[in-house]
């Protein structure tokens, strides 16, 4: 394996499954067991090496801030999984797939208060960026490129939210691929049966542009959400099912409600191609 370079601060080896804290975590032969030992050791501008899945379970508030967050080897996992944990924060931090990841997403949160990316950029994956489940996710700024999915797996999404809101102000979201079995497209929402609320999706000032998915190119919403975007540009986005460009579809809604402002998109509903226009 060649030899990661930081910028500046450490480079150190994380591994979930069979680090320990006692390490320095300056080899893969060495490396520690959890991010807030990893990130203590990693300093400013540092770079963390994930040799695997790392799970925070029922955590308190935590903040990764100025530093790379690299995927080290093949294992088909997320690299990080906070479940029933408080608010994440990213701030100014680089996640890089290495062009590895066997399909799964870099993050995924499960019944979290919140999750945040401030300025930050995910790239480089085999599979997604983020999938959230019952955990309100915002990103403001910074940009998601060249995560492309698994032709081999099933359900593949840059953004996946699982009764989950979403709000995005600024940045963008570009080059990816999800050319997976089923269902595959940049933004995925869906709901359960049992939610009655409408889910808040919410766009605003954000570049979605030459992507690939295999059901719309940009967005699907499955279930009850009300689907805002103002101020944006999507643009050059295809579709697998209609070999066109395409930028939504709406399944199966509940009662969605989608407002555009100051954009055209090419919306598909059921099926149907057309235009919106204001």
């Amino acid at each position: 394996m060649t030899k990661p370079e930081a910028e500046q601060g450490n480079i150190i080896w994380l591994y979930g499954a069979k680090g320990d804290d006692t390490n320095d975590g300056l080899s893969q032969d060495k490396p520690v067991k959890s991010i807030d030992k990893a990130l203590e050791l990693a300093g400013e501008g540092g770079t963390i090496m994930l040799l695997g899945n790392v799970t925070i379970r029922d955590g308190n508030d935590l903040l990764i801030e100025n530093v790379t967050l690299k995927r080290a080897c093949d294992d088909s996992d997320y690299l990080l999984h906070f479940i029933d944990c408080e608010n994440i924060t990213f701030d100014n931090v680089v996640i890089d797939g290495n062009n590895k990841g066997g399909g799964f997403p870099f993050i995924r949160g499960s019944r979290c208060t919140s999750m945040t990316f401030n300025d930050s950029t995910l790239k480089n994956n085999i599979g997604g960026a983020i999938h959230v489940q019952h955990t309100p996710l915002t990103i403001t700024n910074g940009e998601i490129f060249n995560c492309n999915a698994d032709p081999k797996t099933y359900n593949s999404f840059v953004i996946q939210l699982s009764a989950s809101s979403f709000r995005m102000t600024g940045g963008s979201i570009h080059n990816n691929r999800m050319d997976s079995i089923s269902n595959g497209s940049v933004i995925d929402s869906s709901t359960y049966s049992d939610h009655q609320d409408p889910i808040q999706l919410i766009l605003d000032k954000v570049d979605i542009y030459e992507n690939f998915g295999q059901s719309a190119g940009a967005i699907m919403v499955t279930g009850n959400a009300d689907l805002v975007i103002t101020d944006s540009k999507i643009r050059n986005n295809v579709s697998g099912e209609t070999a066109v460009p395409c930028a939504f579809i709406i399944q199966r809604p509940v009662s969605p409600t989608v407002s555009f402002q100051e954009i055209n998109p090419t919306l598909l509903v059921e099926g149907f191609s057309y235009r919106t226009e204001h």
